[in-house]
């Protein structure tokens, strides 16, 4: 049976450049910097030169080791360079100032970043850098300026406004937040956080109406932001409005029906008005977040990564952690930027961070294992899983995904062991029941795996994968046709444009001799699962028999180039199967149809 189921120059120039800085191998002519250390006096020549040519060689093995991911080994040459230079590199200064934010060495990135600006003073990502190193360090009174004078010189960047506005606020002035908030609306009105955090600010105030209003606006121009919405139910139910209250939270639970905060407070108020006040207690946690200045900035980078401003939203979420090394949220969304932005052995550094007792230790260990099997490390994405598996055993998908990585390792024993398991806990569980039939036929025991599978119809009669399973199943045996088409047939509601079920039936109608029919089912079948070798034999196959053979030949020859480089046993073997069938078909002799061998 074959497998139906889904499968859950720069560096190269500078390292040249690196090459010529250490040393020539050939001798060369005199070049225009030879002559001109010639006519200068000797001995200071040579020691500028010498400096300028160290200079160079860290800089440039500081920006081999930044793309190779190696932080550590970039901060030690880009700060040898950064002493070696005597005119200030804004680009160096720059990215020295994020390295060193990186490790929280605040009195550093300072350094560094009043060095970038020396010579770019009006770069708004690097003056955003700059206010948000004297923020960390608490030199408030320094920052202040530097965002006044980005909003000066920016004025429809919203992110100067709203960390003025989170600054005057850590700094108890909230007429001066609530000003710059204001501020922000008038020149961009059209931007929900400036009415978020205004409403905030008039919360802070107790003025609930104004907090009302302004997160009304907000919530027009973001609808499907439950932390938003959620915090209009805080305010709601401070002012006592219950009614409107359960209509937002109506709102958020129509949209995701398992958030647990949403739930939880639509609960306390169905029990009546005695209990608004325990309610209101499991929202108080955000309006306390939304006081820290940090959390404010994660916000930031968030809309920063909503963007796709992947290296501003670093360095936010670098701020955030200098500020609190343990902001696992914080730390979990920096490795997601380092993944997006393809630096993945930094995304698993990061989180590899988040500790077993937080919150997000699974999610990460999960999303961990993830990137690995990307990149082939199966090793490391095992471990992960298990690292995952053993804090939450109940997590369903924390499991599935040990399931995946163990048949993928042919671990099938032990995922058959712990499917079984499972299944004496919840032996009605109809995806489990599909998963310990699936590693039943990777065992080999196709009578127990089908079995299995006719058990989940029972259970759940719309199970599309099971449907085609047993379908395929009983075409490949040439046993009840008739149910099989029914079968696939029922699949194909489910999923009508399935390319794997579309192969289904179409072998199905090959089965039965229905030729026309089958070429055009399968055809379709291998137009959407081209990689799936054997789906695109089955088209070969049907073409051959229709004797359409140049057209048969053009088809498979395709798949075998497209599985040319596979290291699957399986898919070697289709492949000298196909090559069989390719050279009889172009045999001079070749006057009758190829019977598919399977």
């Amino acid at each position: 049976m074959h497998r139906i189921f889904r499968a859950l120059g720069t560096t190269m120039a500078a390292a040249l450049c690196l090459c010529s800085c250490i040393g020539p191998t050939t001798s060369a002519p005199p070049s225009q910097l030879d002559i001109q250390v010639r006519s200068a006096q000797k001995v200071s020549a040579d020691a500028e030169v010498e400096r300028s040519s160290e200079a160079m060689h860290s800089y440039l093995v500081g920006q081999l080791a930044y793309a190779g991911e190696d932080f550590k080994t970039a901060l030690e040459n880009f700060s040898a360079a950064s002493r070696l230079i005597k005119e200030p590199e804004p680009e160096l200064h720059s990215r020295l100032a994020e390295l060193y934010v990186k490790s929280g060495e605040l009195d550093k990135a300072l350094a560094e970043s009043e060095k970038a600006l020396q010579t770019a003073p009006n770069d708004p990502q690097r003056m955003l850098l700059h206010a948000g190193i004297l923020e960390s360090l608490k030199r408030f009174d320094h920052a202040e300026p530097v965002y006044r004078s980005l909003i000066e010189s920016n004025p429809t960047m919203s992110e100067p406004y709203i960390l003025l506005a989170a600054l005057y606020a850590k700094t108890e002035r909230l007429p001066k937040a609530v000003e710059a908030l204001r501020a922000l609306i008038v020149k961009v009105p059209d931007e929900p956080s400036g009415f978020y955090y205004l409403a905030h600010a008039f919360e802070e105030q107790g003025d609930l109406a104004q907090a009302e209003k302004q997160l009304l606006r907000a919530h027009e121009l973001s609808r499907g932001n439950h932390d938003l919405t959620l915090d209009l139910v805080r305010v709601y139910l401070k002012e006592r409005k219950v009614d409107e209250a359960k209509n937002a939270l109506s709102e958020v639970l129509e949209a995701d029906p398992k958030h647990v905060l949403a739930r939880r407070v639509m609960g306390q108020i169905m029990l009546g008005e005695n209990k608004l006040e325990d309610a209101l207690e499991h929202l108080t946690v955000l309006e306390t977040l939304e006081k820290d200045s940090a959390e404010t900035r994660f916000k930031v980078a968030l809309i920063q990564m909503q963007r796709q401003n992947y290296k501003e939203a670093v360095n936010e979420l670098n701020l955030v952690l200098a500020q609190n090394p343990k902001h696992e949220h914080a730390r979990y969304y920096l490795g997601s930027v380092y993944a997006a932005s393809g630096k993945r052995k930094e995304a698993l550094k990061e989180l590899a961070k988040i500790k077993q007792d937080q919150e997000l230790f699974v999610k990460g260990r999960l999303f961990s294992a993830f990137i690995q099997r990307e990149d082939g490390d199966l090793d490391g994405s095992e471990r992960s899983i298990r690292e995952a598996y053993q804090r939450e055993p109940d997590n369903k998908r924390t499991f599935s995904y040990l399931i995946l990585l163990l048949r993928e390792r042919h671990k099938f024993d032990e995922a058959e062991k712990l499917l079984r398991g499972a299944l004496a806990v919840e032996p009605r569980n109809d995806k489990l029941l599909f998963q310990h039939a699936v590693v039943l036929h990777d065992l080999g025991r196709d009578a127990e795996s089908m079995a299995g599978m006719e058990q989940v119809i029972k259970l759940n009669p719309r199970h599309s994968d099971a449907l085609n399973y047993v379908a395929y199943g009983l075409a490949e045996s040439g046993k009840d046709m008739a149910r099989a088409e029914e079968l696939v047939k029922a699949a194909l509601e489910v999923k009508p444009n399935d390319g794997y079920y579309l192969d289904t039936l179409g072998w199905i109608y090959f089965k039965q001799g229905r030729l026309a029919d089958a070429e055009e089912i399968l055809a379709q079948a291998a137009n959407g699962s081209e990689e799936d070798i054997v789906v695109v034999e089955h088209y070969g196959d049907c073409l051959i028999a229709l004797q359409k053979f140049e057209k048969a030949a053009e088809v498979l020859q395709a798949a075998i180039d497209r599985s040319s480089a596979s290291t699957s046993a399986e898919q070697r073997r289709v492949v000298e199967r196909i090559k069989v069938k390719l050279e009889r078909i172009k045999s001079p002799l070749s006057v009758n149809p190829v019977k598919a061998a399977h």
